[in-house]
């Protein structure tokens, strides 16, 4: 119970740090942004980042990340954060390909 806590909460800290280096503060032109939480974000550096740490990641396997993405791919339609969840998507996709 407490790993799972502590696991649960590395994730958390880990998430945060993602989205706190794809934060947009200045208005960029060239840049594809998506909104979680009221702050924008650098949808493409989102996703490399993510795509990165899931292909870092050992304990990932390809069937893994499939059964990753069919989940978030059949929650789509009732997210409360369609943008952020696209980017996710995409970035298993990177993942699953690059595996």
């Amino acid at each position: 119970m407490i790993r799972a806590l502590i696991f649960m909460l590395i994730n958390h800290i880990r998430f945060s740090l993602m989205l706190k280096k794809c934060l947009v503060i200045e208005n960029v032109d060239n840049v594809e942004l998506f909104e979680y939480k009221g702050k924008a974000y650098d949808r493409k550096k989102f996703i490399q980042i993510k795509a990165e740490s899931l292909c870092d990641d050992m304990n990932m396997s390809k069937k893994v990340l499939e059964k990753h993405l069919d989940n978030y791919e059949s929650n789509l339609v009732k997210s409360k954060n369609p943008d952020l969840d696209t980017a996710i998507i995409e970035a298993y996709k990177i993942a699953i390909s690059q595996a």
